[in-house]
């Protein structure tokens, strides 16, 4: 073995003198077990090279589809072809009054917008954007089932408590959309966000009106 060493030194400094004192490299392994390709062998950069760039490409493209998938539910959220006849539904279906509507359904709508509208930044920071725009959702499916279900004033009091939680989700929601991009699409967010909220507006009085024709 003494002498395969002493043998191996030999070659390596022949080497070194024929070649102009250059060592020989052991080229770069790959994960994989197998020399990596440089770019000046083939044209193309290695694996190593291409990895941050698809990366951010994968990211990017992630976000855009959370993005687009927010403006689905902006716009299915405002298309309320039934809102118009809310107080209509309530009188003649329900049996409130509008004496006390005004005096003991509606006010509740604004006493929960200032109960939840501070908490609710506070929870998104805590446990995640996107599980109080879920919440949120949750809380407008919990409107509509108290109103088609349920009876009485409270009830109708509570189901605008349930209602105002939702509207206050409204606020995550657009700081939601303003995380998973860059800032420099801020302003392009901000037109898609607002125009699929109005669209859902627009679709839900174009559904209103058909029904009334």
């Amino acid at each position: 073995s003494q002498r395969l060493m002493e043998g191996g030194s030999g070659l390596e400094a022949t080497i070194g003198e024929g070649d102009g004192d250059q060592k020989l490299q052991q080229p770069e392994m790959s994960e994989f077990g197998k020399p990596m390709q440089s770019v000046s062998e083939f044209g193309v950069p290695s694996v190593s090279e291409r990895s941050p760039l698809a990366t951010s490409q994968a990211r990017k493209r992630t976000n855009w589809q959370t993005l687009a998938g927010l403006c689905l539910v902006g716009f299915f959220v405002n298309c309320q072809p039934s809102e118009p006849f809310l107080t209509r539904f309530l009188i003649e279906y329900k049996g409130i009054s509008e004496e006390q509507l005004d005096n003991e359904v509606w006010p509740y709508d604004t006493y929960g917008s200032f109960i939840f509208l501070i908490p609710v930044g506070l929870l998104a920071e805590i446990y995640g954007y996107r599980q109080i725009v879920f919440v949120g959702l949750l809380c407008r499916e919990a409107t509509r089932i108290i109103l088609l279900f349920a009876n009485g004033v409270v009830m109708m009091a509570v189901m605008q408590l349930t209602y105002a939680a939702a509207t206050s989700a409204n606020t995550v929601y657009y700081a939601y959309a303003y995380q998973v991009v860059d800032t420099s699409e801020f302003t392009r967010v901000t037109g898609y966000m607002r125009a699929s909220y109005h669209a859902g507006n627009v679709v839900g009085c174009i559904m209103n009106g058909s029904c009334l024709l």
